[in-house]
């Protein structure tokens, strides 16, 4: 599947580039997922729930972009429960279809949430770098 719904900090095009993704994936437009935002500070997290959450369709052009994508939201393929996050396969509200999301992988219980579901909408601040581990 080479296609991915972000809806938090990677969808801000200064910090795709700024992470060498410019030139490996191309935005297809708009999209919706069910979930419920968590606004953690710095960047959003998507858990389950009931809500519609907005986003952005990427096609990924260039494979490689994924391990990109991984490293910086912090999910190891090969050690998924121990991932701040989880790249899950998910359909969209709409479009309707499938692809690659996010999925935030710890306890969300008092984190506030994001009203309205638009991570970036919400924001007023320019986005932080998030920190990769080495």
């Amino acid at each position: 599947m080479r296609l991915i719904a972000l809806y938090g900090t990677l969808r801000d095009p200064g910090m795709r580039r700024g992470l060498g993704l410019a030139g490996r994936m191309r935005r297809l437009g708009r999209c919706r997922l069910e979930g419920i935002l968590y606004d953690l500070g710095p960047y959003p997290a998507l858990g389950e729930g009931k809500g519609v959450v907005h986003g952005e369709l990427f096609e990924v052009t260039d494979p490689s972009a994924f391990g990109v994508m991984d490293a910086f939201e912090e999910y190891d393929p090969a050690r998924p429960k121990l991932s701040a996050y989880v790249r899950a396969q998910v359909r969209l509200i709409a479009p309707d279809l499938e692809c690659w999301v996010y999925r935030y992988n710890r306890p969300l219980r008092g984190v506030p949430r994001v009203l309205g579901g638009d991570w970036l909408k919400q924001r007023r601040a320019p986005l932080p770098m998030k920190q990769l581990k080495p």
